[in-house]
């Protein structure tokens, strides 16, 4: 089967503080459940730049483990967004990794989006993601799980990846998915 997180080419993303500033301000409204919404900017020379994040309603059954974009307010997104440049939600329990579900997923908006940003708060398992040698943004500077944040925000990661088409094969390929997520170096501007 396809390797679904692909690292072999590095990607680098953009983002704009301010657009950063939207997506943990959307994470800290709901700490309970995944958030998501859609990024928009531009692909430009040396990798993909984030300009802003419009925020989506979460329709999903169970929120606290998937996210479903509200139809309605994506259908409008794809149409009237011409800038639309990726996706995000995030993990309120886990880590910023893609889950199978994510991956699955991913088959229905890949040709739309090529970019595709997970956040979650951050605690623990910050020291293990940094063995992984990922280059995530974090807005974590030092602070432990004990302390207290007085602007009452809950410190946040947020991990990136490009969307890629799988390379086809001679094999059977109804089985494949369509595409894989790259880790991507993500980096404010």
């Amino acid at each position: 089967m396809a390797d679904l997180l692909c690292t072999d080419r590095e990607t680098t993303i953009f983002i704009r503080p301010t657009a950063l500033q939207l997506l943990t301000d959307h994470m800290n409204s709901s700490l309970s459940s995944e958030v998501c919404g859609v990024l928009l900017g531009r692909k430009a020379a040396g990798g993909m730049r984030i300009e802003s994040y419009r925020k989506l309603r979460n329709v999903a059954p169970d929120p606290l483990h998937h996210f479903l974009f509200d139809p309605i307010e994506w259908v409008q997104c794809c149409y009237q967004e011409s800038d639309l440049i990726g996706i995000f939600h995030s993990h309120p329990l886990s880590a910023p990794i893609p889950s199978s579900t994510d991956l699955h997923q991913l088959q229905s908006f890949g040709a739309l989006t090529p970019i595709y940003l997970i956040g979650s708060p951050s605690t623990s398992w910050v020291d293990h993601i940094q063995a992984l040698n990922q280059q995530w943004i974090s807005n974590l500077h030092q602070h432990h799980s004990d302390d207290v944040y007085p602007d009452h925000t809950q410190p946040f990661t947020i991990a990136g990846y490009s969307v890629i088409p799988t390379p086809l094969t001679d094999t059977n390929t109804s089985q494949l998915p369509l595409y894989t997520l790259q880790s991507s170096t993500l980096q404010l501007f």
